[in-house]
């Protein structure tokens, strides 16, 4: 696992022990971030179960502004904390120990324009995390959500206050791209 574009380019990153956690594939990751292309230079990113810290600091690399990340898991955590030192990010970032649900409320007006989401398959999470998201001056109005997903068993948003941009499939994994519903548009294509 490696950081691929970007000024930390190359950067090896360590995932976390154990079988907690489900690292993004390097080749999953080139192709999200290939999708969103310019959208992530100067935004501010949401990477709700961070697990090794991978999706955010590959947006802090190719120029996110900010990266707040969200693990439950000590190993982890602690992971995410490493791979920030290791690529010089610690000073863009915060990090979060506890379940992301119930710590979002508290970053009302934080206003992301990115958000990852890749929690454990099939624990109920996403439906969880959906209501979460929508509370006032959490995400920008042309906010987009990227959900890394089982392929087989999907667990996606189920109100109609999201806009499905697009889906691509990897193997076993899917990923759904999401803007809140009616969001304006920013030039980019997704």
């Amino acid at each position: 696992m490696r950081v691929i574009a970007g000024i930390a380019k190359g950067h090896a990153l360590q995932a976390p022990k154990g079988t907690k956690t489900r690292p993004t594939a390097d080749r999953v990751k080139e192709a999200v971030f290939s999708v969103l292309g310019d959208l992530v230079f100067k935004a501010k990113v949401l990477d709700c179960y961070g697990g090794s810290g991978a999706l955010g600091i590959e947006a802090l690399s190719r120029g996110a502004l900010l990266a707040v990340f969200f693990e439950r898991e000590r190993e982890a955590l602690n992971t995410i904390k490493k791979n920030l030192l290791k690529t010089n990010f610690s000073e863009n970032t915060k990090v979060y120990g506890g379940d992301v649900v119930k710590m979002l409320p508290g970053l009302t007006k934080a206003e992301f324009d990115l958000v990852f989401l890749d929690p454990p398959y099939n624990r109920g999470e996403i439906a969880k995390i959906e209501n979460a998201l929508l509370q006032e001056g959490i995400l920008k109005q042309d906010a987009v959500v990227v959900l890394e997903t089982e392929k087989k068993q999907p667990e996606l948003f189920q109100t109609e206050n999201w806009e499905l941009k697009k889906t691509s499939f990897y193997g076993d994994t899917a990923v759904y791209y999401y803007k809140k519903f009616n969001a304006k548009e920013k030039g980019v294509k997704i």
